[in-house]
């Protein structure tokens, strides 16, 4: 199919991968519908690459399954060593992973879904290893509620998190993993509202501090709303 129609709808939310192991990028795209938010109808899709640069296999998410998505993450969040599970948050306040998906078939033949319920309104969910285990943990904010969520891992393959809730002010936005002092543990910066980055430095009980860096990332003062944040090695120096 290369009449991708659903995309009358709002399309919030878009991760890439290779989902189902041909070496081809895929696609997941979310969509949230404000003005229908329990309407049974599109939710979460799968775009699978077909490899002639245009056309995709599209699959839709049951309905009911999730609710108006907001924010997109692959990981390997069932612990099988393969990073094409997905996650995702949605309005009501929970996060849903979905793991063990067929993507050789029909991929909700058989899927296996999670859900873990959050303080606020979640957004920007990332992944990362947030303390010195080898599992997949997740990071997002709530700026209803000014709070920075970590949900651990627990490695038992069943897609269960721990959660922990830290004070995040004037209303954040994004967060992104970043190694900030050089140690094993992944770090994680918070972008707020305000145009302000906050740092908080992981250890190994995955436990985060705050440091009492903070950059303003604003060129003049002004109301606007910075939304997404992003890390990469822009100077290269590994």
């Amino acid at each position: 199919m290369s009449y991708l129609g659903f995309l009358e709808d709002t399309s919030n939310a878009i991760e890439a991968s290779d989902l189902d192991g041909d070496g081809l990028t895929d696609i997941v795209i979310g969509i949230h519908r404000p003005q229908f938010p329990d309407m049974n109808s599109k939710r979460l899709f799968i775009l699978l690459n077909h490899g002639d640069g245009r056309s995709y296999s599209i699959y839709e998410m049951p309905h009911k399954a999730i609710f108006n998505v907001e924010s997109i993450v692959i990981g390997d969040f069932n612990n099988d060593g393969k990073a094409n599970d997905i996650g995702a948050c949605s309005y009501k306040s929970i996060v849903s992973t979905f793991s063990t998906i067929q993507y050789d078939n029909h991929p909700y033949a058989g899927y296996k879904k999670v859900d873990n319920r959050i303080f606020g309104k979640p957004q920007s969910i990332i992944r990362g290893r947030f303390n010195d285990d080898k599992f997949d943990d997740l990071a997002l904010v709530s700026p209803q509620t000014d709070t920075l969520h970590v949900l651990l891992a627990y490695g038992d393959g069943n897609r269960t998190f721990t959660q922990q809730i830290y004070h995040s002010p004037h209303n954040p936005v994004s967060v992104a993993a970043i190694n900030f002092n050089n140690d094993p543990i992944d770090d994680l910066a918070v972008l707020s509202c305000n145009q302000t980055i906050r740092m908080y430095l992981g250890t190994k009980n995955g436990i985060f501090h705050e440091n009492d860096i903070s950059f303003y990332v604003g060129e003049n003062s002004t109301n606007e709303c910075y939304r997404s944040l992003r890390s990469a090695d822009l100077n290269q120096d590994g």
